[in-house]
């Protein structure tokens, strides 16, 4: 039996993002077969399949001719990892489900077209379903398998440099049990890594100059050898090229602590604090002593270590008063730019989820399972706990997308990117008409997500909505935007989406509900570029950019001055060099200003690269053709 182990990414509207999508879970699973048998097995690359459409992602699994596929599922994927898994089925493949999302109480995973799920840890069934002959007794314990299994990156079955990263599991399971949270629910006891098995990895890491390593426990203070663990990593890690993040209670931290985390490097900790208001805290099931987290807090502070705060809006037993004394207390104790604020998702196998009649939780029953009402907050309450945490804190929690509007290349037509042995198109750029075979061609070929592109010779509105129906029709999961490039007519969205055939509700219809809370479509975001006209495009998944085609480049006051527009498109023939001085002068500046993208292709990978976040993949740029 021929296995494909499958995890697909978070959907995203903006291309050239790091994904995060590392198939950590299916790497387990295979290590945790001997390794005489990884023959049968393979792993989807995370280089490929994190930035396929959904044709060419089914396509590609079933040119691997496998007999079984298990996809790992997250709240971001489980619709379209049950979509492509119904399109297989159809192929006589075999279906696999595990993951957070397979839940004894997900209908949706439960009454999908699976051949078999798995709840909690899987590795244990896993080397069961692929080498029965070899399996003994002690196999059945999942705790035992983890602590003998060695990192799946150090046997080579993961690509840390596409992220330039490392997870790496230290423990399994919480001794929290926080309402919301279903880590102490797939584990009743918390399963510690041997030392030596994770200083295995952090040696790889560091040998293989890898910038940084996260370790995934939900709680690092509670690893039993924290102290001498850490004197190791700083052994390890001497020289200080590798950085380290986790999670942690903040109230666990001592001075001493802290000095242990500084010497090894450490750079962050995600610390949940969720909410200030002791009845939210004593229904979620976690007790804080906000004394303590203060102090834990200013401790690593102090050391140059970033805390970042999570808040939750919705919890059930609070209310907007609370959410105000959450926020009060971030701006009291200098934490506005250490802070993370999420919507409450009430997730299957939680206790939330499990007593939501009884808490008067109204949530989204979809992914992400956004929060919509409580008995303490009204949907628009919630809504304007965002914006007032937005204007306090002076943060977008929910930015809009960047911009890209680059389309042009040393050859005329579509852009593409090199994704192992195939070339995908990037972007459809459509300047003349196409027939509808090419159409539907360029739609089996496409990324995810991608842009369709068209020029100021398409009119034909007919025609753009047929194009959009076919593109989608192949792709019904896969965002992407849509960009009118000076168009002799002003856009209507309504219409070019009439015969859209994205699926709904997406995924992103829920995780940008608190940037759009009108109700529509969040999947497709349609963007006019133009010299002149002003169409006043600003309705909710629109945009509307200046082309700059004048014979010099803008000043950054003109820049500043350009509050009408979402951004500007520079589009000139001015020589390389000069647009490079420009980029250069510009780029320091450029997080003051709106956001600035280039035509020409070669010019807007030497921007990417000039004002790349943290969030950006180089991989991609550098795999644009």
């Amino acid at each position: 039996m021929k296995t494909l182990l499958v995890q697909l990414p978070i959907p995203k509207l903006n291309q050239g993002l790091k994904t995060g999508n590392v198939p950590l879970g299916g790497a387990c699973l295979k290590t945790a077969v001997p390794e005489k048998y990884h023959h049968r097995i393979d792993i989807l690359p995370e280089s490929i399949v994190s930035y396929l459409g959904d044709f060419a992602v089914t396509e590609l699994i079933l040119s691997k001719k496998p007999d079984l596929v298990c996809f790992t599922l997250f709240s971001w994927n489980v619709a379209r990892s049950i979509y492509i898994a119904e399109k297989l089925k159809k192929n006589n493949i075999k279906i696999g489900f595990g993951g957070p999302e397979a839940t004894p109480d997900n209908k949706i995973v439960l009454e999908s077209c699976a051949d078999f799920t798995v709840f909690g840890e899987g590795e244990s069934f896993f080397k069961k379903l692929i080498c029965p002959e070899v399996f003994k007794k002690e196999d059945n314990d999942d705790c035992l398998l983890f602590k003998n299994l060695s990192s799946p990156y150090v046997n080579g079955m993961l690509e840390p440099d596409i992220q330039d990263s490392m997870l790496v599991e230290t423990q399994r399971g919480c001794p929290y049990s926080c309402g919301y949270c279903y880590y102490s629910k797939s584990r009743s006891k918390i399963c510690v890594r041997p030392a030596k098995k994770v200083y295995e990895a952090v040696e790889y890491a560091v040998s293989q100059n890898i910038s940084e390593v996260y370790f995934l426990d939900p709680s690092l203070n509670t690893r039993p050898d924290l102290k001498v663990f850490l004197k190791e990593l700083s052994s390890i890690n001497k020289d200080k090229k590798t950085v380290f993040h986790s999670e942690i209670r903040a109230e666990s931290i001592t001075p001493e602590l802290a000095d242990f985390f500084a010497v090894s490097n450490f750079k962050s900790f995600e610390i949940g604090l969720q909410s200030v208001n002791p009845y939210a805290l004593s229904v979620m099931k976690r007790p804080t002593d906000l004394s303590r987290f203060i102090n834990g807090v200013n401790l690593l502070k102090e050391r140059k270590i970033s805390p970042c705060v999570d808040l939750i809006a919705g919890l059930p037993g609070d209310n907007p008063s609370g959410i105000k004394s959450s926020i009060d207390f971030i701006l009291e104790n200098n934490l506005k730019d250490d802070v993370q604020f999420f919507p409450l998702s009430v997730i299957p196998g939680t206790d939330f989820r499990l007593n939501h009649e009884k808490l008067g939780l109204n949530f989204n029953p979809e992914p992400p399972y956004n929060i919509i009402s409580t008995p303490g907050f009204s949907e628009e309450e919630i809504l304007m706990s965002f914006e007032y945490a937005e204007e306090m804190l002076g943060i977008s929690f929910f930015p809009m997308p960047d911009i890209d509007l680059s389309y042009k290349s040393c050859e005329p037509g579509d852009l593409h990117v090199r994704l192992g042995d195939h070339e995908y198109i990037s972007k459809l750029v459509i300047m003349k008409k196409r027939d509808t075979g090419e159409i539907e061609a360029s739609a089996e070929k496409t990324v995810c997500p991608y842009q369709v592109v068209f020029g100021s010779d398409i009119s034909d509105i007919d025609y753009i909505v047929k194009t959009i129906e076919i593109l989608s029709s192949k792709n019904p999961f896969t965002p992407f935007e849509i960009v009118f490039i000076e168009p002799k007519f002003r856009p209507s969205s309504k219409e070019i989406l009439s015969r859209c055939r994205i699926k709904r509700p997406h995924f992103l219809d829920g995780d940008l509900r608190f940037l759009y809370p009108e109700k529509g479509s969040r999947s497709v975001l349609i963007t006019v570029a133009a010299c002149e006209n002003y169409f006043n495009f600003r309705k909710e998944m629109e945009r509307e950019v200046f082309i700059w085609k004048r014979d010099f480049l803008p000043e950054i006051e003109y820049l500043e001055s350009m509050d009408d527009y979402d951004g500007i498109l520079i589009d000139n023939n001015l020589p390389d060099l000069e647009i490079i001085k420009w980029q250069k002068d510009t780029a320091p500046k450029s997080g003051d200003l709106i956001h600035i993208t280039f035509a020409d292709l070669k010019h807007q990978k030497t921007w990417v690269e000039m004002t790349m976040s943290d969030t950006f993949n180089p991989f991609y740029y550098k795999a644009l053709i």
